[in-house]
Formats: C-alpha cells, structure tokens, sequence
C-alpha cells in the first residue's frame, strides 16, 4: 500500500533528480522543514503466500535455455525476488493463495521464529547485527514463517543536519528508496536467486559512489518493499549520522505515516503535470 503523498514525492523525485556522482558529496533536502512532532512508524502492509503457490516473475536461466519466469519451472513455487511483492500484494483478502494479511503501523526491525531460534542457540554464528528482533507481525498472526512480504511507506524525520548514512540488515530480498525535494536515493537486493548468502547488511552509502549523504533537518519521504522466501527471514532499518559511532535501528518516534498538517509540500508545475500523466497511465492499466 502507498499513501497519495508518497506518490506525489516519488514524481517530484523523479522531475528534480540529480544523477549521484563520486566526485561530489551527495545531498538530499527535506520535503518539509516543519516542527518535529513524535512519530509513530511507518504505514506497514504485511502479506503471506501459501508455499506451493506458482506465480514468480523473477527471471531465471536454465542451462542451454532462454531466461523464463521461476513461476513457469516446475519447482518455482513462492516468493523470488522483489518484483514479486507487488503481485503478493495486490491479492484480494479472499484469495486461496494468501495466507494472511496484516496493516500495521510501526518501525522496520523484525525478524521470523526461525531466525530468533537460530540466534538463540548460535546456529547462525555471532555475526556483528545477529540478534533477536520482534516477531513479525504476519508471523505472529498465521504462525507460518515462509513465503511473506512487506511494504512499508511514509516520512522519516532528521533532526541535525549533517553527514548520515542508511543501511537494513536483510534476509532475504528488498527496495529501499529515500526521497528529498530535489531527488531520491535507493539501493536494493532483488532476488536470492543463484546467491549463497542469504543473509547480509547493506548501506545506501555503498549503493552510490560509497559517500555519505549530507542532509538537512528535516522529514524525508520513504519506501521499503521487502520479502523473506523461505527459512530464516530478517529486516532492520538502520542510520549512522552525526552523532553516532556505529549502527543504529531508528525508532518509531523518527517515523511518520505522513506530514504533519503543516508540513505537506507544494508541488510545482512540472511535477502537478507528471503526476496527471502518471494517475492517467494507472487508471488506462485497470481499464
């Protein structure tokens, strides 16, 4: 699920966009400098599949053989990459591939059963940001640790200016996009196909140019599509700004569902006609 503001900050992005160069330091500037209320998380639409259900459109190549979509293999059951999680998604509640489906509002740190009993008798090692996070809430509704997604949609609030860096330890696949007033920056792991790591820790920093991102105080636009497939699934978002020496998960109180009442942007001209064009085009698909 995505709120009409995310839509309109993702058109503005688009319209003010500067290419990321190595050369030059990153920068991204608030949608909106209002006063910092206390926030309350992410908006967070979580969504499971049963584990026989064929449908991925993750491209695969067979020896010898064209790509074709894992859901066209006969082994190609569930979810594989994150062009999946918009299908998932979009399943109607009474569908007999969905499992579950849960909306909540929260921060982005949660892991499956799975992962939490691994780590709880060292299973999967003493990897620096192994530990036990709360349970999924899809998890905790349907008590299946397989085959889910989530997306997670709304504004981050910085509140010094200065140097920072975004990072979300993963297991298994995700998009995370960030969106200022002149541009966005994302970094993604889009499927575990053909991987031997399931699990890993990626930053925004090494998805453009390995710089930091220099920011003011500020609310920011935010997205994160993410799925864990099988086994052990984990996600935490995280930041390393000014002030901090390593790592650290942001809370709930840094996240908004949307602006604050005085804080939604004017969009100007070229970004009001994008996004008629962009509302024309998503009206043509469903006709």
């Amino acid at each position: 699920m995505r709120s009409s503001i995310i839509k309109t900050l993702a058109v503005l992005a688009v319209a003010l966009q500067v290419p990321p160069s190595v050369s030059a330091p990153l920068e991204l500037i608030p949608v909106s400098t209002a006063p910092y209320v206390t926030g309350g998380g992410l908006s967070a639409t979580w969504s499971q599949v049963r584990d026989d259900y064929r449908f991925s459109q993750q491209m695969w190549t067979e020896a010898g053989s064209d790509p074709a979509a894992i859901g066209t293999f006969g082994w190609g059951t569930g979810i594989w990459g994150t062009v999946d999680v918009a299908h998932v998604q979009s399943l109607p509640n009474d569908s007999a591939a969905l499992i579950g489906r849960v909306n909540d509002t929260s921060a982005v740190n949660f892991a499956n059963l799975t992962y939490n009993m691994l780590i709880g008798d060292g299973a999967l090692g003493h990897w620096e940001y192994d530990r036990q996070r709360p349970l999924a809430p899809i998890v905790q509704q349907t008590g299946s640790q397989t085959n889910y997604a989530a997306s997670f949609a709304g504004f981050l609030y910085i509140p010094e200016a200065g140097a920072y860096d975004f990072s979300l330890f993963v297991d298994d696949g995700f998009v995370f996009s960030l969106m200022g007033a002149n541009g966005m920056l994302g970094m993604e792991r889009e499927t575990l196909a053909g991987s031997t790591n399931g699990r890993d820790l990626f930053a925004l920093s090494a998805s453009n140019g390995n710089t930091t991102v220099m920011m003011g105080s500020g609310y920011y636009g935010i997205e994160i599509d993410y799925f864990n497939r099988l086994e052990a699934g984990v996600i935490d978002l995280a930041l390393w700004g000014p002030q901090d020496q390593g790592w650290r998960s942001i809370s709930t109180d840094w996240l908004f569902t949307e602006l604050p009442r005085n804080a939604i942007p004017e969009p100007g001209t070229l970004a009001l006609v994008l996004l008629a064009f962009t509302a024309l085009g998503r009206q043509a698909r469903k006709t």
